[in-house]
C-alpha cells in the first residue's frame, strides 16, 4: 500500500512534529553514529549555531550523552580572535556542570538566566575533564559540518573545524539549542509517539533534508506545502530512492 507523507512548513515548523520543532536550532539528523570527546583534559568541542532572527533567546541546551561522566557545558559568543567563518568562540556567556541522568538519549539543560543573542553566531559545547564525557556525533551525509575542536600545541590554542583536513571528520555534534519560550507543547494530544520523519537542519535556507524513519520497504510519496497551503514539491510518481534521505 502506498504511504502518503504530506508536509507543510509554517515558519519552518513541521505539522507532523510537535510545536517544539520551531523552537530549536540544530544541524544533526537525530541519529548518532559514534561517540565524540576532545581527548585531553582542558580541550573543548562545540557546535556552531546561526540564529534565524534576532534577538535569539537560548533558554536551554541539549546534549546526547554516551556516559554519565561530568559534563562541563558552555555557551560561547562569536567574539574570538580568529576571523571566520565562523568567527572563533570567545566570551563564555553561560556555563555549568552536570552529571547526565541518561545515556543514548537527549539531555535537556536549562540555561538560567537565558542567553540573548542580538547579532552574529554562538556556540554550545563542553570542556573535557577526567574521566571524559562522551557525546553523540552524526556522521551521516549530507553534513552541515558545524563541529569545532579547541586544542593546544606548544602553548598556543586553536579552534579547528572537525571537517578540516587536519582532523578530517565530517559531521555534526548532537547538540541543540532551545530558543524562545522553551519546550512547552501547545497540543499534547496531537503529539505523535514516534514521528515517521525527521527534517534537518532547522532552520534551513535553500535546502532541507527529509529522513524517513518508518516507511522503509514500502512506496512513499512526499508532498511539501508552503505556509499558504500551496504545493511546492512532490516526489515523482514511481520514483525510487535507495536512501531514506530525500
Amino acid at each position: 500500500m502506498k504511504n502518503n507523507v504530506r508536509i507543510a512548513f509554517f515558519f519552518f515548523a513541521l505539522m507532523l512534529i510537535p510545536a517544539v520543532f520551531s523552537e530549536m536550532l540544530f544541524y544533526d539528523d537525530g541519529t548518532s553514529e559514534e561517540e565524540c570527546y576532545p581527548g585531553v583534559e582542558g580541550w573543548e568541542a562545540a557546535e556552531w549555531f546561526t540564529p534565524v532572527s534576532y534577538p535569539c533567546t537560548v533558554t536551554a541546551v541539549m546534549f546526547y550523552p554516551y556516559n554519565t561522566n561530568l559534563l562541563h557545558w558552555k555557551v560561547w559568543d562569536d567574539d574570538g580572535p580568529e576571523p571566520g567563518p565562523p568567527q572563533d568562540p570567545g566570551t563564555i556567556l553561560q556555563s555549568g556542570n552536570i552529571y547526565p541522568s541518561t545515556t543514548f538519549d537527549w539531555l535537556t539543560i536549562d540555561v538560567s538566566p537565558p542567553v540573548v543573542i542580538t547579532s552574529g553566531d554562538f556556540f554550545i559545547g563542553w570542556e573535557e575533564h577526567a574521566p571524559a564525557y562522551w557525546n553523540g556525533f552524526d556522521q551521516t551525509a549530507p553534513h552541515s559540518n558545524r563541529a569545532l575542536f579547541h586544542w593546544e600545541s606548544m602553548g598556543l590554542w586553536f579552534w579547528t573545524m572537525f571537517s578540516d583536513p587536519l582532523i578530517g571528520e565530517d559531521g555534526d555534534l548532537l547538540i541543540r539549542a532551545v530558543i524562545g519560550t522553551g519546550m512547552e507543547i501547545l497540543e499534547p494530544a496531537n503529539k505523535p509517539e514516534k514521528p515517521g520523519i525527521s527534517v534537518y537542519p532547522n532552520p534551513f535556507n535553500s535546502a532541507v533534508n527529509i529522513k524517513e524513519r518508518k516507511f522503509n520497504g514500502s512506496s512513499v510519496r512526499v508532498e511539501i506545502f508552503d505556509m499558504n497551503g500551496r504545493p511546492v514539491f512532490e516526489t515523482p510518481v514511481g520514483a525510487y530512492r535507495d536512501t531514506p534521505v530525500i
